[in-house]
C-alpha cells in the first residue's frame, strides 16, 4: 500500500471560535448576523423551505442553495459565538446527518440522476469547520465524511458518475467544472484518519476527481496559460470555464493539485494565474469583472458579488499554502472594498454586480453585461458568505504552534491552546485598514515567534515602537524577510508593543490612461450625490414581488439615483490625506456615506467630453476637455460610496500649473493643496499645517464655492451652502490669522489683504434670517436660490460685523508702533461669477471677476480711501448693501453661531485665538 503526504501549508487555520474579531469587523458580522445572514434561515425560501430540510424549494438542479448557506453559517455562528446561529447550524447538520442515505449519500437527492456531486463540496467545507468548532460532533462528522467518500469512490470509477453529465442527468457541467473543491474538504479527512485503508480510498477519490477535470475538458492548469487564457470579455456563447466565479474558484486547482503531487512548477504557475486574471480583467476594488463570465477591464463592466466573495476564500487559502504576501494584499484589497461596496450598510441587501465607475443602481435599459440583465446593479435579496471566513483566518499558525502570525490586519484577539500550559492569548487592537497603527497585547507561558504581515505597500518606512522591561520605548525601522513577515521573539510573560505601517497616496494607471487612487488597503473614490428609492423585494429573476416582503420592514430593494454630475477628471500629482481624530470606536456602519474617518483631496475639473455608453459611464476619455475652474475633489473609501467614481481620467491641472510658473517667472512656485471646505476637520488640519509651514502670508483670496444648488447637509451635517460658501473660510482664515499678523510685523512689508467673494445677491437672503441655531440653517424647506444669498450675505456680515468691528480694531493698537502704519488689512466683498446660465445677468464672466478680484488685492486705492471692509461691484464702485447686510444684530447672531457649529464639531479648542500671532 502506497503511501503519500500532502504538502503543508505555510500557516494552518487555527480551530473556528479561537479567533474573535474586534472593533469594526466585529460590528460588521454582528450586522451582518442581525441582516440577511442570521435571518435567511427564518424566511427565505430557499433555505426555509429547501430540500435539504423537508421542503421542495430550490432553485437550481444543483440543489446548492441550503448548501451555500450552511458553509457560511458555521463560521458566522462559531466566530460570534452566536447561540440562535448555532442552533441554525446545528439543525442543518442534524438533518443532513440524520438523513444521510444508507450507501453514503449527502443530500436530498433520490435518484442516479440527480446526484451531482459538486454541491456536497459546500456542505464538506460546513462540515469541516463544524467538527474543528464543536469537537461533540467531530466522530459524527467524519464518520459521515468517510461513508459519502466510499460512494463517490465508486462513483467516480464508473465513468465519473456524479462530475461530469451524462444523458439524463439533472446537473450540469459545474459540478465538473467545480470538481477540484471536492480536495478542499478531502485533503483535511485524509489528514484526520488513521487507517490505512481509508487514507487510501480518500487519496485514490481525489486523484479520480483530478482526472475526471481532464476527461471533463476543465483542467484548469491548461486555461491559465498565455494561449488558452481570455484575454477580452466573454463572447456570447462561451463554456463555464469563463464564468467568473468559476474562475475564482479554479484559482485553487492547481494550489490544491500541489499539495498532492508536489511540483513546485504549479506554485509559478499558481502566480501566473493569478497575475493573468487580474492583468485582464481586474477591477479597481480588488475583484474580477465577470457579469457573469469574465468581462475585461471596461469599468462599466461588473464584478459578481459572489465571484468576489469565492475570490477572497481562494486568496486567503493560497497566502496560508504558499507564504506569498501579494495574495493576502489582494486578499484583504477585496474585502476591504469590493465586499462590502456590494453591501448596503446595515447588511439587509446587496447587489449582484459592482462597477468601478457606477453612477447609477437602477433598472438598466441598455445595459452591457453578459448576462446578467438590466437590475443586476440593484440592491435587493441575494445571499453573500465571505465575511466570517475572512474574519477566521486573521491569525494563523504553524503547525506545531512554535510560530503564530497575524494574517489579516483587522482588530482581532486569539486563543491557541497549548498541551499543558496556559493557552496563548494576543490582542490586535486597531481601525486597520483606516489606520495604520497596530497595537500587540501577547500572553504566553511558552516562548514563540510572533509573525505580522507587512503589505508590500508597506515594506519600506514601517516602523514599531517596543516596550521593553524598563518601560523605555524603542522605536525601530521594521525590517522583513523575504515573505515580507517582520518576527518577534515572545517571551513567556506579557508584551506590548505597536507596529505602525508606512502608506502612501499610490496613484494607478488604468486602462486609456485613467488612474485610480489607494492609500494602504483602501481604494479611494468620488462619491457621487444620491437619493435611495426603496421598494418591495422582487425575485431575482422574473422581477415581481416576493412573498417574503412581509417578513421584516428592513427587507427591500434599492436604487439610487444620482443629484449631481460625475463627469470629472483630476490631477493625481496634486492629492493630500486627512484623517479625522478617532476617539474610541469607528462608526457603525463604517461603510455608510460619510462614516469612514479618512479622505483624499486631490485637485480636479469637470469635463465635457466623458460620455455615456448605453445607461452607464463610458471609457474614461483619454484626452479630458475641461470645463470651468478647477476645484477640491473629494475622495472617500470605496465601499462608502454605493455611487461613485474610481477611474478617473486625469485632467490637466499640472500642465496649466507649469504654464502659469512659465508665465509667472522662472522663481514662480505654484503649488495645489486640496481642502474640502464642506469638512470642518479637514479644514483644520490643511490650514492648520499651512500657518506652520508657511513663512509669511501676504494675500489671502476667499473664493471658494458652490453655486444655487437643491438643499443637502455636508458629512458635518450642515447646510452645504452655508458651509462651503461661508463656515469653511471663515474658520480657514481664523486658522491662518496668526501667520497674516505675523506678516503684517515684518520690516519692509505691504500690508496683507484678504478678498472675500460675495455676491449682488445676498439681497435674495430669505426675509426671517435671524442667524441664531444650527435648526435654523439647516431648513430644507428654503429655496435653492435663497440658500446660495443667505452665504453672500453671511460673508457681508461676517466681514464687516465680524472681522473689521471685532478683530481687527480692537487689535490695531497692539500692533508694533514702528510696524502700524503697515497693519492695514483689507476685507472688501466682490462680485463674482454665478455658473448656471439663468443667472448671467447678475453675474461677471471670469475675466470681469478676474478684474475685480485684482483690483482689491493689489489696488492702492483700497487703503487710500479706507475701504477696509467696504463692499463694491466694479473697481474702484462701492457697492450698495441691503438692510439684513447692514444690521449689527445679524452680523453679531452669525459670528457666535459660526464659532459655536465649529466647535461643535471640531471640538472646544477647535478656534484659535484672533489676539495670537
Amino acid at each position: 500500500m502506497r503511501s503519500h503526504a500532502l504538502a503543508p501549508f505555510t500557516f494552518e487555520l487555527l480551530p473556528l471560535g479561537s479567533v474573535q474579531p474586534r472593533g469594526w469587523i466585529r460590528d460588521q458580522l454582528k450586522l451582518c448576523a442581525a441582516g440577511l445572514g442570521g435571518n435567511l434561515y427564518n424566511f427565505h425560501r430557499y433555505v426555509k423551505d429547501t430540500s435539504w430540510l423537508g421542503g421542495d424549494v430550490e432553485y437550481s438542479p444543483l440543489r446548492e442553495s441550503a448548501p451555500y448557506w450552511y458553509n457560511y453559517i458555521v463560521p458566522l455562528a462559531y466566530i460570534l459565538d452566536d447561540d440562535d446561529l448555532k442552533k441554525q447550524a446545528n439543525e442543518f447538520l442534524q438533518r443532513t446527518l440524520k438523513n444521510q442515505h444508507a450507501d453514503g449519500w449527502i443530500g436530498p437527492e433520490h435518484t442516479k440522476h440527480g446526484r451531482g456531486i459538486w454541491a456536497r463540496c459546500l456542505v464538506m467545507m460546513g462540515m469541516v469547520n463544524h467538527a474543528l468548532a464543536d469537537p461533540s460532533q467531530y466522530d459524527r462528522i467524519v464518520d459521515s465524511l468517510l461513508r459519502f467518500t466510499r460512494l463517490i469512490n465508486s462513483m467516480l470509477k464508473d465513468n465519473y458518475q456524479g462530475l461530469i453529465p451524462h444523458p439524463g442527468d439533472e446537473f450540469d457541467e459545474f459540478c465538473i467544472t467545480r470538481a477540484h473543491e471536492l480536495s478542499t474538504s478531502l485533503q483535511w479527512l485524509y489528514e484526520q484518519v488513521k487507517n490505512k485503508r481509508d487514507k487510501e480510498m480518500i487519496w485514490e477519490t481525489m486523484d479520480l476527481a483530478w482526472e475526471a477535470t481532464r476527461v471533463g475538458d476543465r483542467d484548469w492548469s491548461k486555461f491559465f496559460t498565455e494561449e488558452e487564457f481570455p484575454k477580452k470579455p466573454a463572447a456570447p456563447g462561451s463554456t463555464l470555464i469563463k464564468h467568473v466565479v468559476n474562475v475564482s474558484e479554479a484559482l485553487r486547482y492547481m494550489p490544491q493539485l500541489y499539495r498532492m503531487n508536489h511540483d513546485h512548477e504549479l506554485i509559478a504557475k499558481t502566480r501566473q494565474s493569478v497575475d493573468m486574471s487580474f492583468k485582464y480583467h481586474g477591477t479597481t476594488f480588488g475583484a474580477l469583472a465577470g457579469d457573469e463570465f469574465l468581462a475585461g477591464v471596461h469599468p462599466k463592466r461588473g464584478a459578481e458579488l459572489c465571484g468576489t466573495a469565492e475570490l477572497i476564500f481562494s486568496l486567503s487559502y493560497m497566502y496560508r499554502l504558499f507564504g506569498d504576501n501579494s495574495y493576502a494584499d489582494r486578499a484583504e484589497l477585496a474585502t476591504f472594498n469590493g465586499l462590502p461596496a456590494g453591501m448596503t450598510p446595515d447588511w439587509w441587501a446587496h447587489n449582484y454586480l459592482t462597477q468601478s465607475n457606477e453612477t447609477w443602481a437602477r433598472n438598466l435599459e441598455n445595459w452591457p453585461f453578459y448576462n446578467c440583465g438590466g437590475r443586476a446593479l440593484v440592491y435587493g435579496l441575494e445571499v453573500n458568505y465571505a465575511m466570517p471566513k475572512f474574519a477566521m483566518n486573521a491569525f494563523v499558525a504553524s503547525a506545531d504552534l512554535r510560530s503564530i502570525s497575524h494574517q489579516f490586519l483587522v482588530p482581532a484577539e486569539v486563543t491557541v491552546p497549548v498541551k499543558g500550559e496556559k493557552p496563548i492569548h494576543i490582542v490586535s487592537e486597531t481601525h486597520y485598514p483606516f489606520d495604520e497603527r497596530i497595537t500587540y497585547k501577547i500572553e504566553t507561558s511558552r516562548p514563540f515567534n510572533f509573525y505580522i504581515r507587512v503589505p508590500e505597500w508597506a515594506t519600506k518606512g514601517t516602523t514599531v515602537n517596543k516596550t521593553l522591561d524598563t518601560d523605555e520605548v524603542r522605536e525601530e525601522t521594521v525590517e522583513v524577510d523575504a515573505n515580507s513577515l517582520y518576527k518577534i521573539a515572545i517571551s513567556p510573560g506579557k508584551t506590548a508593543f505597536r507596529i505602525t505601517l508606512n502608506a502612501e497616496i499610490r496613484v494607478v494607471p488604468r486602462a486609456n490612461n485613467a488612474v485610480a487612487i489607494y492609500r494602504g488597503a483602501l481604494l479611494y473614490a468620488m462619491e457621487i450625490p444620491h437619493k435611495a428609492k426603496v421598494g418591495p423585494p422582487t425575485h431575482f429573476a422574473e422581477w415581481k414581488p416576493l412573498p417574503d416582503a412581509d417578513y421584516s420592514s428592513k427587507l427591500r430593494d434599492v436604487e439610487y439615483i444620482p443629484a449631481a454630475d460625475w463627469q470629472v477628471a483630476i490631477d493625481p500629482s496634486q492629492a493630500h490625506f486627512h484623517r479625522s481624530e478617532v476617539k474610541g470606536d469607528l462608526p457603525n456602519p463604517i461603510f455608510e456615506s460619510g462614516a469612514p474617518p479618512v479622505t483624499i483631496s486631490v485637485a480636479g475639473t469637470k469635463i465635457s467630453n466623458w460620455k455615456l455608453e448605453g445607461d452607464c459611464a463610458g471609457l474614461p476619455p483619454a484626452d479630458p476637455s475641461p470645463t470651468g475652474k478647477p476645484f477640491t475633489v473629494k475622495l472617500v473609501p470605496f465601499a462608502s460610496a454605493k455611487l461613485h467614481i474610481s477611474e478617473f481620467p486625469v485632467s490637466k491641472a499640472t500642465l496649466q500649473s507649469t504654464q502659469s510658473k512659465k508665465e509667472s517667472g522662472s522663481d514662480a512656485k505654484i503649488e495645489w493643496v486640496g481642502c474640502d471646505m464642506g469638512s470642518l476637520k479637514q479644514v483644520k488640519e490643511v490650514f492648520t499645517k499651512m500657518r506652520e509651514r508657511e513663512e509669511r502670508l501676504d494675500l489671502l483670496v476667499l473664493s471658494a464655492g458652490i453655486n444655487a444648488n437643491q438643499y443637502r447637509e455636508t458629512d458635518d451635517k450642515i447646510d452645504s451652502h452655508f458651509q462651503i460658501n461661508w463656515l469653511g473660510q471663515f474658520y480657514a482664515v481664523n486658522q491662518l490669522y496668526p501667520l497674516i499678523r505675523k506678516t503684517s510685523k515684518l520690516p519692509d512689508t505691504p500690508a496683507p489683504r484678504i478678498v472675500w467673494e460675495s455676491s449682488e445677491l445676498h439681497r435674495l437672503s430669505p426675509s426671517d434670517v435671524k442667524f441664531e441655531s444650527k435648526e435654523e440653517i439647516n431648513n430644507p424647506n428654503i429655496g435653492s436660490a435663497e440658500l446660495y444669498a443667505r452665504t453672500k450675505l453671511a460673508i457681508i456680515l461676517g466681514v464687516d460685523f465680524g472681522l473689521v468691528q471685532r478683530v481687527i480694531k480692537p487689535n490695531h493698537d497692539n500692533v508694533n508702533t514702528a510696524m502700524q502704519q503697515q497693519w492695514k488689512e483689507a476685507y472688501p466683498g466682490l462680485l463674482g461669477k454665478l455658473l448656471t446660465t439663468t443667472m448671467i445677468a447678475m453675474s461677471r464672466d471670469p475675466e470681469q471677476g478676474s478684474y475685480s478680484a485684482l483690483y482689491a488685492a493689489v489696488s492702492p486705492e483700497v487703503e487710500e480711501k479706507g475701504w477696509n471692509g467696504r463692499y463694491f461691484t466694479d473697481p474702484g464702485q462701492l457697492g450698495q448693501r441691503s438692510k439684513q447686510a447692514s444690521d449689527p444684530v445679524l452680523g453679531d447672531n452669525l459670528w457666535k453661531l459660526s464659532a459655536k457649529l465649529i466647535r461643535d464639531v471640531v471640538g472646544e479648542d477647535a478656534m484659535v485665538d484672533w489676539n495670537s500671532s
